[in-house]
């Protein structure tokens, strides 16, 4: 088979990056790849060559990362799918094989390319119920309230050791959670909701406030978004409920209403002119009309 031969082009495309060596590199789970004239040149000069039929033959000596073993399609481009949570270094062999028809002879000239298939941040998770129940003036401020919430925080899943033995360990990310009020009364709130990265939940009422407030959470790790990564978790939907109490009832007197003799007793309040709130009247005699618009002579106490 001599005078045929065939040349690897290596050219970065789309999500596929390369290296001065000609490496690929590709993110775990990433999809198919097509990595369009990968075979670009075929020479063949001999003067028989109607007599021969090439073709093309594609291996891998790891086949256990590949959801789609790489193949040479008609146009000369690799075609290859990785599986996701496998991630690590193998090697592509791609051979073109000639045939002699004539002699049933059949040549095949090699070329291994160097695939690292390189693992990206998994998503964090975390559980957590979907409703929280408090009474009205429950927890005013100096009395805030702080309980645990959030259970089985992690920053990624646990994954199994690579076809390789590769582990990708992302126990050591930090994590942090996005409180978001989506719905009903922030104004119950004196301190809007926030969860600790250990998943305590705290807040403070507002005073004589009822109702509900709905907040989306995420979870945030430190893992970042690079080669196709997802640093937060799936959105949960918490709703705290603000159940209402009954009340004492109320009321105000104003001091400047003049009342019968010998009912009520005039405060310093209400005789400096305080109107509203101070709820208590003065006795009078003959002499004084109310308390507020007359300084306390001899007969009003």
């Amino acid at each position: 088979a001599g005078g045929s031969t065939f040349t690897v082009k290596v050219v970065p495309l789309s999500a596929t990056t390369f290296s001065d060596a000609g490496e690929i590199s590709v993110a775990e789970g990433s999809g198919l790849h097509v990595i369009a004239d990968f075979i670009y040149t075929l020479l063949d000069r001999r003067w028989d060559k109607m007599l021969h039929t090439t073709s093309f033959e594609t291996s891998a000596n790891n086949p256990a990362y590949f959801d789609e073993l790489p193949s040479i399609d008609p146009l000369g481009s690799l075609r290859f799918r990785t599986g996701a949570k496998r991630f690590g270094r193998t090697n592509i062999s791609v051979s073109l094989v000639d045939l002699d028809i004539l002699s049933g002879i059949t040549t095949r000239t090699a070329r291994t390319v160097p695939l690292n298939i390189l693992p990206v941040n998994s998503k964090p998770s975390f559980s957590a119920p979907a409703q929280v129940f408090v009474y009205e003036d429950a927890y005013l401020t100096g009395n805030h309230f702080s309980a645990p919430f959030a259970s089985s925080i992690i920053p990624g899943p646990d994954t199994l050791p690579g076809p390789q033995e590769e582990l990708w360990d992302e126990s050591g990310q930090t994590v942090s959670f996005v409180v978001e009020l989506v719905g009903g009364g922030g104004s119950i709130f004196a301190a809007q909701p926030t969860i600790s990265a250990d998943g305590i939940l705290n807040f403070t009422l507002a005073e004589h406030q009822s109702g509900n407030g709905s907040f989306s959470l995420r979870l945030v790790d430190s893992g970042g978004r690079a080669l196709g990564g997802s640093d937060t978790s799936d959105a949960w939907l918490l709703t705290i409920v603000v159940q209402p109490l009954n009340d004492a009832p109320i009321f105000t007197v104003s001091c400047d209403a003049p009342v019968a003799e010998g009912i009520l007793t005039c405060t310093d309040e209400c005789a400096a002119g305080a109107v509203l709130g101070c709820g208590i009247q003065v006795t009078i005699d003959e002499n004084c009309v109310n308390c507020a618009e007359h300084p306390m002579p001899g007969g009003c106490v």
